[in-house]
């Protein structure tokens, strides 16, 4: 895993809007296209253009991060805290920088946002082997299997996984 000193992690702004929506226009087709087909995919991208970006950012209590290298969009993550459980989701990196360390740099953003002494929970999809084995590296534990719906009556097997902040923050499996 290597780094980028030009990487830049901050919290979104509201004039951040039109560049989370292209980044998450890439990672969904390339994550959803291959699965659902360009129909429904067509249709789940066509949410995005709504305020809260498809529900990713519904209300005003999450989080928003993102990562930018040379002023490029390159990855975001969203959290919420709710009853001592920090949530997260929204988690994209485009495909080109992966592998660099800028996953860990937003989950680890991400969790220092919320209370140490919460319990991080985040579902994945099963077909997503890599990000599977990214949160194990990083100290998640599979809790259960269950379906995530992505539009109203389609639904994929999903996993959802667990781990305590401050076990993956003392893991120090992160780039400095």
């Amino acid at each position: 895993m290597t780094t980028d000193i030009s990487l830049i992690v901050s919290q979104m702004c509201p004039k951040d809007r039109k560049d989370l929506r292209a980044l998450i226009k890439t990672c969904w087709l390339e994550t959803y296209e291959k699965e659902l087909g360009a129909t429904v995919t067509s249709q789940l991208l066509s949410l995005l253009m709504e305020h809260d970006l498809a529900g990713l950012v519904p209300s005003k209590d999450e989080r928003v991060l993102f990562a930018k290298q040379q002023n490029l969009l390159c990855g975001s993550v969203i959290s919420a805290a709710r009853h001592a459980t920090t949530y997260l989701w929204g988690f994209y990196v485009l495909p080109d920088f992966q592998r660099r360390g800028i996953g860990a740099k937003l989950l680890l953003g991400a969790i220092k946002e919320h209370d140490p002494k919460n319990m991080v929970e985040l579902t994945v999809l099963n077909s997503s082997h890599s990000a599977k084995q990214f949160y194990k590296y990083l100290g998640f534990h599979e809790v259960s299997n269950e379906y995530f719906e992505i539009l109203d009556g389609i639904k994929l097997p999903a996993i959802k996984m667990n781990a305590l902040a401050a076990d993956i923050i003392e893991q120090r499996r992160f780039p400095s």
